[in-house]
């Protein structure tokens, strides 16, 4: 298997062209790229799509962090809300919620994230670890070490566009289907953490540090924090309050 960095439909290969166009602020800071898995003859058996977030260079160029994260995406702007506005610093909050093996410091080193938003794997090939190696092959990719990347976030959860369209939506959907939707964000959330991903705080997302001596390492899956309803912090009035600098 091999996975070749394969670039974003439309956009350029180069990093450094990218950084340095004239482009819109919103595809300046934040790049769509897309790594393709292939085989050792050719044959495409799945995809990752990544966002390589230039966190440093908002906060260079005075924006608000979670102000561009939140134009891009709902996901992203939910990201964002781990962190503060204005700085981008992992909240107290959150550094201390669950196993509390995450620290502000660590990432703020960090000038750039990345972000996968989704991996797929065509079906003849599930189940035969294609995925897991994927993800775990990532930070030695040139687009990755090009942008200094240490960590790598997720939202372990089910890609709704690839689900099969449901007839009547406004349908409540059945107990028996409720219970089969969560048993199936369950085992993607097993997926991730069997490759070391460990969720931060108490929320949705989940991080990989490239570091295998990080603290998030020695945490056994059995181990992990579980998700907390009405945990996430930061809301969204919470966060204009603070971009505003208005008291919370």
């Amino acid at each position: 298997m091999v996975v070749p960095y394969t670039g974003y439909e439309g956009g350029s290969d180069s990093d450094e062209d990218d950084y340095d166009s004239d482009e819109d602020d919103e595809l300046r800071w934040i790049k769509d790229r897309k790594v393709a898995i292939m085989t050792p003859d050719g044959e495409e058996v799945g995809s990752i799509s990544l966002q390589i977030i230039r966190r440093q260079s908002i906060l260079d160029e005075g924006e608000s962090f979670y102000m561009v994260m939140d134009e891009r995406s709902h996901d992203l702007m939910n990201l964002a809300c781990l962190f503060t506005a204005r700085d981008a610093r992992l909240k107290p909050e959150v550094q201390t919620a669950g196993t509390g093996v995450w620290r502000a410091a660590e990432f703020a080193r960090d000038e750039n994230m990345a972000y996968v938003e989704e991996i797929v794997i065509k079906d003849s090939w599930r189940g035969k670890g294609v995925g897991t190696w994927a993800l775990s092959s990532l930070f030695h990719l040139d687009l990755l070490r090009d942008a200094d990347v240490h960590f790598l976030w997720a939202w372990p959860t089910i890609l709704n566009h690839l689900e099969p369209r449901r007839s009547d939506p406004s349908v409540p959907l059945a107990p028996s289907e409720i219970e089969a939707l969560d048993a199936k964000k369950e085992r993607i959330v097993s997926f991730f953490r069997k490759i070391g991903f460990r969720r931060v705080g108490t929320g949705s997302f989940f991080c990989l540090a490239k570091n295998p001596r990080h603290r998030s390492r020695a945490v056994p899956v059995s181990g992990d924090a579980p998700w907390v309803e009405g945990e996430v912090p930061g809301s969204t009035d919470d966060m204009m309050k603070e971009i505003l600098g208005l008291p919370l």
